[in-house]
């Protein structure tokens, strides 16, 4: 197995790149890959969202695949953990972040493989607000803005990117992202300043440590 960096949104069949500072997995290389989210120069050392804590699930669509993933974050986003799940409902994959360095584990054989250095970056995307967006040279070409929209009970501002992407989020926390016509995620829980024990964000005893 690869060592593979996925970043805060990342779905079965699906690449990303992480304004957050996160990296890249492929899971089918011949499938159409969701956009990046802005650029990686609104990158932040802390604070990424503005709740301190949180669980988010999401429902995925990916190229007719429906699948869960799960994502738990502490400390404003800088420890991370997601969980992307097979169609049988197992974990095929996990990342997390300690606030200092960054894993990607795998559940099939219990290795966990050291990304890098980045832990406090977290692993999913921060969703920014379209005045971030405006203040970038040259958004007219790629950028507009969208109604919003409602996700989990709560008022999402919404962007699109080209004709395909649509992005919506609510206090820094992306809840939404579909690209035509091969992708949708959605959040469909959301619990808000919950407390997770502090080993949700560390190495399993029983996993075998790669690459470092």
């Amino acid at each position: 197995m690869i060592n593979r960096q996925t970043v805060v949104f990342v779905f079965l069949t699906s690449i990303f790149v992480s304004c957050g500072g996160g990296g890249t997995t492929s899971e089918n290389s011949d499938a159409e890959t969701p956009v990046d989210q802005p650029s990686e120069s609104w990158a932040v050392t802390s604070g990424k969202y503005k709740i301190k804590s949180g669980i988010v699930q999401f429902d995925v669509e990916a190229m007719g695949t429906k699948v869960k993933k799960m994502v738990y974050f502490d400390d404003f986003g800088s420890k991370e953990r997601v969980e992307d799940y097979n169609p049988d409902g197992t974990v095929r994959e996990m990342r997390i972040s300690d606030g200092k360095k960054r894993y990607t584990l795998s559940p099939a054989d219990k290795t966990a493989y050291f990304s890098d250095e980045n832990g406090r970056l977290g692993w999913e995307m921060e969703f920014v607000t379209w005045e971030k967006i405006q203040g970038q040279d040259g958004y007219e070409k790629n950028y507009s803005k969208a109604p919003n929209m409602t996700v989990v009970n709560k008022d999402c501002t919404s962007f699109k990117y080209g004709d395909k992407n649509t992005f919506a989020g609510w206090n820094g926390i992306l809840l939404y992202h579909e690209q035509l016509p091969i992708f949708k995620a959605i959040a469909i829980s959301l619990e808000e300043n919950v407390t997770l024990e502090a080993d949700k964000f560390t190495v399993p005893s029983d996993y075998t440590l790669a690459g470092m």
